[in-house]
């Protein structure tokens, strides 16, 4: 939220996690350029609205539910074509679910310090 976008989205089914992370959001001090809403609903049928730019993974769900989210992003991006950034931790899951549905190319991949996660920057197109 602290980067020019007009806002941020956040998915979390866990309404405990979510509350938690409103709390955060409440109290952080990094200043807000956008608003910043927590949803409280499943990820796998969270319709992607057609202005999203940029859609970012912390190595969220298992493979089935991230196959789900593919096709939501896919379907979204059908819908209105645009360009769309997907960063990704532990990017294996998110390729794997993505294949022969969103074609995803890297535009940037590495390694974090501590602890070790990989993680990669792609652009997404149906």
């Amino acid at each position: 939220a602290s980067r020019p976008f007009s806002r941020v989205i956040g998915i979390e089914l866990s309404q405990q996690l979510r509350a938690e992370a409103i709390r955060n959001v409440a109290h952080t001090r990094v200043r807000r350029r956008c608003p910043v809403e927590i949803l409280g609903v499943d990820a796998a049928e969270f319709e992607v609205p057609a202005d999203v730019s940029a859609v970012y993974f912390y190595n969220p769900f298992g493979a089935g539910t991230m196959k789900a989210v593919i096709e939501r992003i896919t379907q979204s991006l059908e819908r209105r074509s645009r360009l769309l950034w997907v960063l990704a931790y532990n990017p294996p899951t998110l390729e794997q679910a993505a294949q022969g549905r969103l074609s995803l190319s890297a535009v940037a991949r590495g390694r974090t310090v501590y602890p070790a996660i990989e993680w990669a920057v792609f652009r997404a197109q149906p």
